[in-house]
């Protein structure tokens, strides 16, 4: 992307040396050692202490525990992680599986009681800051040694050493899905599909490509099917935003990894301003209102739960969304069992005069994984982690599985899954290894140097791989708290954060029609959310930026 220069330009520029899109692939050829050895690629070699040094003989145990998604359940005789590391460092895993929809409650539970696991995935950053200086979480910079792999993936993506960074002598959290550019399913991670079968129905043969034509797709759809909602959705209104934001002519994400919420990003003043006071926003409430009002999108569009979309999804109840890249593929595999002319494909966003129809390249880190501060094994469990998240064969092993029985490499630097019947899809193949899943590993391959298209994907996904491929925009800078500012965040973020739920429910309101459009009701809303504390969360983010840029 050609913005990534200036990024980086940027970054490097600042304070901690940040980088975004910090390109910086090596080409292995040769794996780390089996006890975490240092990388012997040819561009990712260390002189740090190697963790084979650390004695391996004694077996330990390791409790991990994790959230489950509905549609990657884990499974203790298929997922590829707990053999091998207990091969590779003698390690057992005793791994429990939290249901998402009690992830949350657990969490606070374990660390509210101070009965934390070894390993703790999926805290966010804001959490491990908090905790951990209280020694609730171990302090990853004491055990630096023993991660030379880590160190290295630092200094080839500075963000990883700022975004781990609490002080100069303290890090509580390690970083995960860590999206570099040669990875599209993951830049390109969140997009708008829409059954394709179901235009051609209605006589409408192209994509939507403003949103008069989007809006008249809609009614088309709903004209056929009266007791249909075109539109339904699994996501909250953050992500929607994420996704028609370039195509309304303003800059915000409040769910990519830049981690700048529901602030406006402003190039040519260098700063964030409110979502309150783009007249862009303001109309595309007012659109979504009309959808609402003539029953284009479902009521249930806030809150329903993933089974509930898939099942409306695949029984042809709703034809749009908007949700991850890996959708419009595995959803078909199941709509073409009801229906064989199941045909779900990604759109670009509209655009209004201004907008473009582009998606964010969503580049940066996006999840965390905390460990306990009182492990009686941190060294072993340092050199595991190192080896695990931060090596060409952990990479491999965490996003491709074994090779030679669920990947192949390829003679021109790509992989190749390997599907059967039983594991037919991408989604199907990560839930079959416990591969890609969001808190498990960090870099994807094309870190390391491979092509991550893959000839052996279906139709569906790799039509999805270049739709989007040439078609992805930089995000507004990527913003990292200090210790003072991440708790001027924790004290507003519940509200106004990007899942806050006043400023959510508050624009929810207008969309389902409970409050109107007037200058007056627009104004007071402003002012409920500055309340709430939206201005000090644009004061916080601004006061970030100036700090890591200058």
């Amino acid at each position: 992307m050609k913005a990534s220069k200036k990024v980086l330009c940027m970054l490097l520029a600042a304070i901690f040396a940040v980088s975004v899109f910090a390109g910086c692939k090596s080409s292995t050829t040769t794996t780390s050692s089996a006890a975490g050895g240092t990388d012997t690629s040819s561009t990712a070699t260390t002189e740090s202490k190697n963790p084979g040094e650390v004695d391996t003989s004694e077996e330990v145990t390791f409790d991990l525990m994790f959230g489950e998604h509905a549609t990657e359940l884990y499974h203790e005789d298929t997922w590829v992680i707990a053999p091998w590391v207990k091969e590779k460092y003698n390690v057992n895993l005793e791994i429990t599986a939290v249901p998402s929809s009690d992830w949350g409650t657990k969490q606070s539970t374990v660390i509210s009681s101070q009965d934390i696991p070894d390993m703790l995935m999926g805290i966010g950053l804001d959490i491990a800051n908090d905790y951990g200086p209280k020694g609730t979480f171990l302090n990853i910079y004491d055990y630096l040694d023993y991660m030379p792999n880590l160190q290295k993936c630092m200094e080839d993506f500075p963000l990883l050493k700022t975004w781990m960074t609490y002080s100069d002598t303290e890090m509580y959290s390690q970083p995960t899905t860590i999206a570099t550019d040669g990875a599209v399913n993951m830049t390109a991670y969140y997009i708008q599909f829409i059954r394709k079968d179901i235009m051609e129905e209605c006589g409408i043969t192209e994509m939507p490509k403003t949103f008069d034509e989007l809006h008249d797709v809609l009614k088309a759809m709903k004209e056929k099917y009266p007791d249909a909602y075109p539109w339904i959705n699994r996501q909250k209104l953050n992500m929607i935003v994420n996704v028609f934001a370039p195509g309304l002519g303003f800059d915000c994400s409040p769910m990519a990894a830049n981690k700048t919420g529901w602030g406006v990003w402003k190039e040519d003043t260098k700063e964030f301003t409110s979502i309150m006071e783009e007249e862009n926003f303001k109309w595309f409430l007012q659109w979504m209102n009309q959808l609402y009002a003539e029953g284009l999108i479902d009521p249930n569009y806030a809150v329903d739960d993933t089974s509930t979309w898939q099942d409306k999804l695949t029984n042809s109840q709703g034809f749009f969304s908007v949700d991850y890249f890996s959708r419009p593929d595995t959803m078909n595999l199941s709509g073409r069992a009801v229906n064989p002319d199941f045909d779900l494909e990604a759109m670009l966003t509209p655009a209004l005069e201004g907008g473009q129809q582009k998606v964010y390249a969503n580049v940066g880190i996006g999840g965390s994984n905390v460990f306990n501060g009182k492990c009686e094994n941190p060294e072993r469990l340092a050199a595991m982690v190192d080896g695990w998240y931060y090596t060409e064969e952990g990479c491999l092993l965490m996003t491709y599985g074994i090779e030679g029985k669920t990947y192949t490499k390829n003679s021109d630097g790509t992989l190749s899954k390997i599907y059967t019947d039983k594991v037919a899809t991408s989604l199907d193949f990560d839930a079959a290894y416990g591969v890609n899943y969001l808190t498990f590993y960090a870099f994807k391959p094309d870190f390391f140097g491979y092509d991550l298209y893959d000839v052996a994907q279906s139709e569906t996904y790799n039509n999805t791989w270049n739709l989007f491929k040439d078609e992805q925009i930089d995000l507004p800078p990527t913003i990292i708290y200090n210790p003072e500012e991440t708790e001027a965040y924790v004290e507003v973020a519940t509200d106004v954060g990007p899942t806050g739920t006043t400023i959510l429910n508050v624009f929810n309101e207008f969309i389902i029609g409970r409050r109107d459009f007037s200058d007056a009701t627009w104004e007071a809303a402003k002012k409920e959310l500055d309340a709430a504390g939206y201005q000090d969360y644009l004061d916080n983010l601004n006061a970030a930026y100036k700090r890591m840029y200058g």
